[in-house]
């Protein structure tokens, strides 16, 4: 994720996460936290959360990937996704020309189970286990909505009115990156 983050921007950072308190983050206007390189996610320290919601608090975009919890958003245990699948639910302008029922594969993984979200009604994509279809389902309206299987989901935060990007899997990606965007 951290390759493609630096193709895709014309200037990208990619820093360690233990590297944040002493890193100017008012010169980034964007951040993604990738924390699959390991196989439970990364817990942020309180310090290093509370520099991080600064970052929120000032309209900052953020995608957050494999990290316990950001915002106002946490997850608990990690569970495998072994018969489970990525379903999309409900398009968004980020899944560009993927369409509703598209199965991702992503066998033998590791995903972050929804604890505490903002957004308990409209998953882009959730979790579902052994999923009807082989590259997609074709009658998503009978899947039920579980928060606690969110896949990927966009966050309303409540105290800020801003947007944040929340997945809780995809894990054992790259370091955490902070991106900037000219």
């Amino acid at each position: 994720m951290s390759n493609l983050l630096n193709k895709i921007f014309p200037h990208c950072d990619v820093i360690c996460v233990d590297q944040v308190l002493t890193t100017n983050l008012d010169a980034y206007d964007s951040f993604a936290l990738l924390g699959g390189a390991t196989e439970k996610g990364i817990t942020l320290l309180t310090p290093i959360r509370k520099a991080l919601d600064a970052q929120i608090l000032k309209g900052k975009t953020f995608f957050a990937e494999f990290v316990h919890g950001i915002g106002q958003c946490s997850f608990l245990e990690t569970k495998s996704t072994r018969f489970s699948r990525p379903v999309l639910l409900n398009p968004h302008e980020i899944t560009g020309t993927l369409e509703r029922g598209v199965i991702l594969d992503e066998q033998s993984n590791n995903r972050l189970v929804v604890y505490k979200s903002t957004n308990r009604v409209t998953p882009i994509m959730q979790y579902v286990k052994v999923p009807r279809g082989f590259y997609r389902v074709k009658k998503t309206d009978e899947i039920k909505n579980d928060p606690s299987h969110y896949a990927l989901t966009q966050e309303n935060d409540t105290t800020t009115e801003l947007q944040l990007w929340f997945s809780g899997a995809w894990g054992r990606s790259l370091p955490t990156s902070f991106c900037r965007s000219y």
